[in-house]
């Protein structure tokens, strides 16, 4: 009977997993209007802008037209959006301050806006801070590890 069991849990067993395309994962980040990355039903949707730097005159870095658009959309494999959502979990985002403080004195960074939202499993979390908040060592170690996931997926279709 014992032998029974074991062969039919072996047998069953790989049919009950769920593909990691089938989690409802989403991810949206935004900084600036320069980069932005979507991820949404297994497709990253990545965009970002490099500035002309050959133009002449020295193109002013205010000006959104000095930047030429970069945008490629990809196709995620499993073990990406696995990647994806293990980055989720280890960042602990859902668990993040939605708001974070300022810094006493006005600088030039409070125009520059970033907005990060993640949706897992019917979760939802959105941050949005500017260049002048006090962000949270933890919070700047998650924002920079999903910029080099992504980065990085990026870069490996590019090969």
């Amino acid at each position: 009977m014992k032998n029974f069991l074991w062969i039919a849990i072996t047998l069953v067993l790989p049919f009950l997993t769920v593909p990691a395309s089938a989690i409802d994962l989403g991810v949206s980040y935004d900084h600036a209007g320069l980069t932005q990355i979507n991820v949404q039903t297994g497709h990253l949707r990545f965009v970002w802008h490099t500035l002309r730097k050959y133009d002449k005159p020295t193109p002013a870095l205010q000006d959104i037209s000095s930047y030429d658009r970069h945008e490629v959309d990809i196709w995620l494999t499993d073990s990406e959006i696995d990647a994806i959502s293990q980055w989720m979990k280890n960042s602990k985002v859902f668990d993040l301050p939605a708001t974070f403080p300022s810094k006493a004195n006005q600088t030039y960074g409070s125009a520059f806006q970033t907005k990060l939202t993640v949706t897992l499993q019917g979760r939802k979390r959105s941050v949005a801070w500017d260049g002048d908040n006090l962000l949270t060592e933890e919070f700047r170690k998650a924002e920079i590890d999903f910029l080099r996931l992504c980065e990085g997926i990026r870069k490996d279709r590019d090969k």
